[in-house]
């Protein structure tokens, strides 16, 4: 399902909004933190990640009920399998979200993109989650995440993820 948010995403231009409140594009940010494990085939008792993304985006299809994101992310994870201390990230990603009714305040979507994580190297990222909106531009975030390293190590550095979202609509 990630794979297919990543290249759905990529042939989407413009990007699209993840609020279906607002008619325009709409700028969000994030901060984050969470929890979760790292292995390379032996798991790691714990694992951590906190950081903040921005993005854009605009709704694709009200009929449909989809909307598409695009945004990059920096933040520390760790101590991953093969290091014994955090270390910083960088992301860019791109999402999907299916809207369920005019005005949902659940709002699910799926991401994937590209990450360098500074102490091993090359990763993808892909994940699951759910906005809770509260507020018309204020949300609470659920999800998912890994981090799939491309070094040799080949490690896995899933985390569950809170964040609260907030974003201003350019009209």
């Amino acid at each position: 399902m990630a794979i297919a948010a990543f290249v759905l995403g990529l042939v989407s231009i413009p990007l699209h909004a993840q609020n279906p409140n607002i008619d325009s594009d709409y700028y969000f940010a994030n901060i984050f933190a969470g929890g979760g494990v790292s292995t390379d085939g032996t798991a790691r008792p714990a694992s951590g990640i906190a950081g903040a993304s921005a993005g854009i985006g605009t709704i694709a299809s009200k009929v449909w009920g989809l909307g598409f994101l695009e945004f990059i992310e920096t933040g520390v994870i760790g101590p991953l399998a093969t290091r014994n201390t955090p270390t910083g990230l960088i992301g860019y990603d791109l999402g999907t979200t299916i809207l369920t009714s005019h005005k949902p305040r659940d709002i699910p979507f799926a991401v994937a993109g590209y990450s360098y994580i500074l102490s091993v190297g090359n990763a993808i990222n892909y994940g699951i989650g759910v906005d809770h909106y509260y507020k018309p531009e204020r949300a609470i975030r659920l999800e998912i995440r890994d981090y799939y390293t491309l070094s040799t190590t080949h490690q896995h550095n899933v985390a569950i993820r809170v964040a609260w979202n907030f974003g201003v609509h350019d009209d």
